[in-house]
């Protein structure tokens, strides 16, 4: 995050704050598989060390 630091310079912020794109989105079909895939991210969110998940699915 150096280059981003440069480029802002001098404004002053608190935080800085990145957000992950997918490049290639996937999609399912499977409603079991889908309900699998929100069960596990609803899991991974309830630890207070995680602060966010990201997925591809589209």
């Amino acid at each position: 995050m150096g280059h981003i630091k440069d480029k802002i310079g001098d404004i002053a912020y608190e935080t800085v704050e990145v957000d992950f794109k997918p490049q290639m989105k996937m999609e399912l079909n499977d409603e079991n598989k889908i309900n699998e895939i929100l069960k596990l991210i609803e899991f991974l969110e309830s630890f207070d060390d995680i602060q966010k998940v990201f997925t591809n699915l589209g």
